[in-house]
């Protein structure tokens, strides 16, 4: 019987299977998401009450509705896939799959033909728009350490009208290597400085001022993180302390399938994650997540994405930017300037070389830097 119940159980144990074959936390959330869609489209629709009774019929029609409905052929060869192996688990379990049977449940998604993939060539920003997404973030870190010192401007130590320095001076190029002079960076330095030699800490970080500063360097830490080692948005946000050798400056990453691989981390990304940790106001310690939301608990990617899409709207930048587009970046950027694509394979993490090579289709760029110049900033 397909009542809500029903449904909820068999479908926990469908998530359960796919756990134990080591999917990814949002393979099996999509792939549970997509059964369950097909399951509540057939009860509305054909009025159907029993898994023995959906018919290949059903399926056709389910195909109809979704290719109404303009949803992209990629979503729907992973329900497709989905499908089959629900109800190969549940075929399983069920025991109805005996020869003489006259109720099977039969797996009718392993009939569907898998819909075309269009060619499609990834979208990668600028250099210079990631140079514009640091450069604004660091004007707001500015504004807010103005404030943070204005709340503690009793302190005779700090003295704001000394503090010469230019909110319009470049930072150092990320992605060309260039390096402006070494007093570029002396207005961060030079507050944070001021801002930890005089504030009682445990005072300041209550001060929604001072979260929202943290929150900066987080965004600014992440972003950089992405663009210098193509990581995905759900690899960035799952790292933990102990993940990260900055001695053999190296990021252990755990990616799809809970497949691992070692990613190099230069230097200069190291800093971004030091002062970003330093303003941290929540207790670390080595297996707590590295990325952190304002409660203390593992950022997550909405929250990221949300920040991606205020700073979009702040600099005009184009809707389709998203955070997958700094991993598109990362690829683009080194393929262009003639990374092998097995070493970017790697890098990617992808399983298939035939993933890798929808960067090869993108249009010859000169572009300024290999990876060791991706974060000069």
């Amino acid at each position: 019987m397909l009542d809500n119940d029903n449904i909820n159980k068999i479908l926990l144990s469908y998530s359960d299977s796919l756990a134990i074959k080591k999917l990814s936390k949002n393979t099996i959330a999509s792939y549970v998401n997509d059964v369950k869609i097909f399951l509540l489209f057939i009860i509305e629709e054909f009025k159907i009450n029993n898994l023995q009774d959906i018919k290949q019929e059903h399926f056709d029609r389910w195909i109809v509705n979704r290719h109404t409905n303009n949803l992209k052929s990629t979503s729907t060869r992973r329900a497709i896939a989905a499908l089959s192996s629900f109800f190969i688990h549940v075929i399983k379990i069920s025991g109805k799959n005996c020869k003489n049977g006259e109720d099977l449940i039969q797996n009718y998604a392993k009939n569907i033909p898998l819909p075309k993939i269009d060619s499609r060539v990834c979208r990668s920003i600028e250099n210079s728009k990631i140079l514009d997404l640091i450069k604004c973030i660091q004007d707001n870190e500015v504004k807010l350490l103005e404030q943070l010192c204005s709340e503690i401007n009793n302190n005779e130590e700090i003295k704001m009208e000394s503090l010469k320095f230019n909110t319009n001076q470049k930072i150092k190029n990320l992605g060309t290597g260039v390096k402006t002079s070494a007093s570029n960076d002396i207005l961060h330095k030079t507050l944070n400085k001021q801002v930890f030699k005089t504030i009682n800490l445990h005072q300041s970080k209550k001060s929604k001022i001072y979260l929202k500063l943290w929150q900066l360097k987080r965004t600014k830490a992440i972003i950089v993180l992405m663009y210098a080692s193509g990581l995905r948005i759900s690899e960035a946000l799952s790292i933990k302390f102990n993940q990260i050798s900055e001695s053999d400056k190296i990021l252990r990453i755990i990616g799809k399938g809970q497949k691992e691989r070692i990613v190099p981390i230069l230097p200069e990304v190291f800093e971004y994650l030091d002062d970003y940790i330093k303003f941290c106001p929540h207790n670390i310690n080595y297996n707590s997540f590295l990325f952190l939301g304002s409660r203390g608990e593992v950022c997550l990617p909405r929250i990221f994405q949300r920040e991606i899409e205020n700073l979009r709207n702040e600099l005009n930048i184009p809707e389709w930017f998203t955070p997958h587009s700094l991993r598109h970046s990362f690829a683009t950027h080194l393929i262009n300037n003639g990374t092998d694509i097995k070493i970017l394979q790697d890098l990617l993490g992808h399983s298939s070389l035939s993933t890798t090579q929808i960067y090869t289709k993108i249009d010859k760029k000169a572009i300024q830097l290999a990876q060791q110049k991706l974060v000069k900033i």
